[in-house]
Order: C-alpha cells, then sequence, then structure tokens
C-alpha cells in the first residue's frame, strides 16, 4: 500500500493572519497542494485521518517537519 502524507504548514499572510499550505505526497512524491484556512483545521485533520493519511504537523521554520 502506498504511503500517503499530508503536511500541514503554517504561512503568515500579509494582512496579518495565518493560513495553513498543506501538501499531499504518496510514497514520497508531491501529489497535490492546497491552503486551508484555521477555521478549517479540525475537520481537515479528522478527514484526513479518517482517510488513512498519516499527518505530520509542520512549524513553518523551513526545516524537517516534527510528528
Amino acid at each position: 500500500m502506498a504511503e500517503r502524507v499530508a503536511t500541514i504548514r503554517p504561512i503568515p499572510s500579509t494582512r496579518g493572519d495565518t493560513l495553513y499550505a498543506v501538501a499531499y505526497t504518496v510514497d514520497g512524491r508531491v501529489a497535490m497542494g492546497s491552503v486551508a484556512r484555521p477555521t478549517d483545521l479540525d475537520e481537515l485533520r479528522r478527514d484526513l485521518a479518517e482517510a488513512g493519511w498519516r499527518l505530520v504537523e509542520a512549524d513553518g521554520s523551513g526545516e524537517a517537519p516534527c510528528d
């Protein structure tokens, strides 16, 4: 079975709020990306978990993601 990973990384916007970039990878290859609002994160996390994706929360520093 293919390893599916969704990495969520905060990205500050020019308006002072924060959006979240979501990179979806399958077996280490980027499959697609999206942007989420903070109000959508709980639902997004739940949907990804239910669909069998491994979720990685990155700290936004540009360094390696942290589980």
